[in-house]
């Protein structure tokens, strides 16, 4: 933005040169302006940072992008949501991702992927390691080795996504937990700590509550959040009081669509309500769009939610 202004500015005195009055007469004027647009512009770079729980039906799905840029998406629900994924991604001018988390291998997390590989560029995947014999888990293990992209299996403590002002770092799990085990995926999925500014918000992934005790006694107030995704789509596996207690969240999104299961669960929902003031279900808002300054985090979508 700050480059194409630069470009207009300095077309604007090109044509001016022709007339040395007129010039003279508005080059104060134009200089003023100009300025104040630029010190505008980049005193609001912060701005626009957008996090996008897309509905997918029973799944996850997470877009971070700032103005069109694809800085990274978590999962991409089942293999029948990846062309929504794409379709969504392209609605928002992205063609390119640089950063590709797969939070684990199970099919409403890792079944879009495919899709989303075939089609837009990719930076680098990050993965967790863990090696299943179910279709959609052997499928992406082919994925990783077949394209342009860097792949990473993932260690606690690791921050593979570093910019000005935002981060993303891995909380959980242990690289050993999960190289090339067939470890349980839930317990062991990737748990992703974003922070823009002072905003945080908290991807829980599919973990149970003896991973969330963990995450207490390893990071407590660490954790403090404006914004949670709720772990499992709100079963009753997880979102403890404790975990609640500590993460202490103003929005939670809860990605849930038509399952077999039950979820969520009614007990985990009424103790979210308690503990939350803000609890927005993919199911019945659809996709829920949240943008950061750095300093607050607002919802865009849906319209007509303040906090």
């Amino acid at each position: 933005m700050l480059r194409r202004l630069f470009f207009a500015w300095k077309t604007c005195f090109a044509l001016l040169s022709y007339n040395n009055q007129l010039m003279r007469s508005m080059k104060r004027t134009i200089f003023t302006i100009a300025f104040c647009l630029m010190f505008f512009l980049s005193s609001n770079s912060d701005a626009g940072l957008r996090f996008h729980f897309i509905e997918v039906g029973h799944g996850d799905a997470i877009l971070i992008e700032e103005d069109g840029e694809g800085i990274a998406l978590i999962d991409a629900g089942r293999a029948e949501a990846g062309r929504l994924v794409l379709e969504y991604l392209r609605d928002q001018g992205i063609e390119s991702l640089d950063h590709l988390f797969v939070t684990h291998t199970h099919d409403d997390h890792i079944g879009g992927v495919p899709m989303i590989l075939d089609s837009i560029n990719v930076g680098i995947i990050h993965h967790t390691g863990m090696e299943h014999d179910w279709e959609t888990a052997k499928r992406f293990r082919e994925y990783l080795y077949t394209g342009n992209w860097l792949e990473e299996v993932v260690d606690v403590g690791d921050i593979p996504l570093q910019r000005e002002n935002l981060s993303v770092e891995v909380l959980s799990p242990l690289k050993e937990e999960t190289e090339g085990i067939a470890a349980d995926p839930n317990p062991h999925s990737m748990v992703l700590l974003a922070k823009h500014g002072s905003v945080q918000v908290l991807l829980t992934a599919d973990i149970y509550r003896e991973r969330e005790d963990w995450l207490i006694d390893q990071y407590g107030e660490k954790l403090k959040c404006q914004v949670m995704k709720a772990s499992h789509h709100a079963s009753r596996m997880g979102n403890s009081a404790d975990f609640l207690k500590t993460v202490q969240p103003e929005i939670v999104i809860v990605t849930v669509g038509p399952n077999q299961w039950g979820y969520p669960a009614p007990e985990t929902m009424e103790r979210l309500k308690m503990c939350c003031p803000i609890v927005l279900r993919t199911d019945m808002v659809g996709t829920v769009v949240l943008e950061s300054d750095g300093k607050e985090i607002d919802i865009v979508k849906p319209e007509g939610i303040e906090h």
